[in-house]
Parts: C-alpha cells; sequence; structure tokens
C-alpha cells in the first residue's frame, strides 16, 4: 500500500507540482481511502519525504556500486568525470519531481542519509584527486566542491529540455577542475 501511495504521489506532483497536489488526489489514484493514506504519511510533505527516501533508497546502492567499479579499475579523467556526472544524472532523471524534491522538507533521518550519501561520494572523488596529483590537504575540499556542485547542476540546470547538452558541459567544468592539480 505504501508502494502504491508513493507512487500515485510521484505521478501526481510531477504533473501538478507542489501547491496543486492534494493527499485527497493522491488517495483517489492509489485507489486507497485518505484515512488509510493518512496512518502512513501525515500530509504532503510527509509524502514528498517519503518520496525522497525512496529515491535514496535506489540512488545509493547504484551510486556505491559506480563507486566500487572506479576504484577497481580507475579511469582516467575524463572517463571518471562522465561517468560520476552521468551517475548522478542518472539517478535524477524526473525534472519536476527532483527539483520539488531538491527543495522539499527534510527529516533529521533525511539529512544524515544525504549527508552520508555525500561524504562516500566525497570520500571517492578524494581518491582519485590525489591519484591524478591533486595535494592530499586540499583534495577533501575540492572533492566536496566537485560533489556539490555536480549535484547542484544536476537538479538546476541537467533536469532541464538540453539535458545531454548540460551533461556534456558539466562533464567539461568537473574535467578542468580534476586536470587543474
Amino acid at each position: 500500500m505504501v508502494e502504491r501511495i508513493l507512487d500515485a504521489a510521484a505521478r501526481i506532483f510531477e504533473e501538478r507540482g507542489y501547491r496543486a497536489t492534494t493527499t485527497n488526489d493522491v488517495a483517489e489514484v492509489a485507489r486507497v481511502s485518505v484515512g488509510s493514506l493518512y496512518q502512513y504519511f501525515a500530509n504532503k510533505d510527509a509524502l514528498l519525504v517519503g518520496l525522497a527516501e525512496r529515491h535514496l533508497d535506489g540512488a545509493t546502492p547504484r551510486l556505491a556500486e559506480v563507486g566500487a567499479l572506479l576504484r577497481a579499475h580507475p579511469p582516467g579523467v575524463e572517463d571518471l568525470c562522465r561517468i560520476l556526472v552521468e551517475a548522478v544524472a542518472a539517478a535524477n532523471r524526473s525534472d519536476r519531481l527532483h527539483m520539488l524534491l531538491w527543495t522539499a522538507p527534510r527529516t533529521e533521518a533525511l539529512v544524515a542519509r544525504l549527508a552520508a550519501l555525500e561524504d562516500a561520494m566525497t570520500d571517492l572523488v578524494v581518491w582519485h584527486l590525489v591519484r591524478f596529483g591533486h595535494d592530499p590537504g586540499v583534495a577533501p575540499v575540492r572533492a566536496r566542491l566537485l560533489v556539490t556542485a555536480v549535484e547542484a547542476c544536476t537538479h538546476g540546470v541537467v533536469a532541464g529540455s538540453e539535458r545531454e547538452r548540460a551533461i556534456d558541459e558539466l562533464v567539461r567544468l568537473c574535467v578542468g577542475y580534476v586536470r587543474d592539480a
């Protein structure tokens, strides 16, 4: 039932946006009573948190798998940047919904999960920056900036209508930064 409710919420948020979405609409599309919906989600903000948690449930293992492959088979600068940017972009395919999730309310648990994912990605990028000759004392700051920039650009620019071009430009930006050891 929870998955049905979240599927319906995702569809309605995607189609109508935050303001036009109501819990009554979500319940109707999910084919559950509003009372049943409220047993799991107190309001539409709770639905957004639930969607964000589900998004992380899928994205976190996929990004961890990409990270493991990149450590096992370290690519060159351009391939590394392309693989990372495309992995983050792939995890954020839905324009309107992911923009909404990017600005959605966040619980402490959700903030902790997001921070853990960012930390894991930052650690991966630090490892590669040092491998490419960056100063180990500066690499953590540079890696955090790269991870933050890719995440922000993915939600702010890559989600737009010129997605492929934006991905190419973001890769180009990252390559320039990583090469500048």
